[in-house]
């Protein structure tokens, strides 16, 4: 799990994985908003990101420019976040990973979110 830079080690029983990813194959969105969804009807609080640098060909899915109060110009780059939700009264926690897809090393990108479910237990991954 080291590409995964984690805030917090999630505290989550069993959870079951549930990745979204913005690309050709999230259709209407549907994907990543019904993520958007758990995240906020959880209160699901981030606890890791992806390191972006090596899964995205930055000439493909370009890094955005946003100003910030007006002045300040803030850079954000393709990002892959994960929250942790502990469910109240339910059999497993929820472990949701959203962001875009790679654009390369998918079976690193994989690998990576399988070795992390694996050592936090999970239950099952849902893609």
């Amino acid at each position: 799990m080291d590409r995964i830079e984690w805030s917090e080690r999630p505290a989550v029983k069993s959870p079951l994985v549930v990745c979204a990813f913005k690309g050709w194959n999230d259709a209407g969105e549907a994907a990543t908003a019904a993520l958007a969804f758990l995240i906020d009807s959880f209160d699901a609080t981030e606890v890791g990101r992806i390191d972006p640098e090596e899964f995205y060909d930055f000439t493909a899915v370009r890094p955005t420019v946003r100003l910030s109060e007006g002045r300040t110009r803030v850079i954000e780059w393709p990002e892959n976040s994960i929250h942790a939700a502990q469910v109240t009264g339910a059999e497993h926690d929820l472990l949701l990973v959203q962001g875009t897809e790679p654009s390369l090393r998918w079976g690193q990108f994989t690998g990576m979110v399988v070795d992390a479910a694996r050592e936090l237990d999970a239950h099952m991954v849902i893609t």
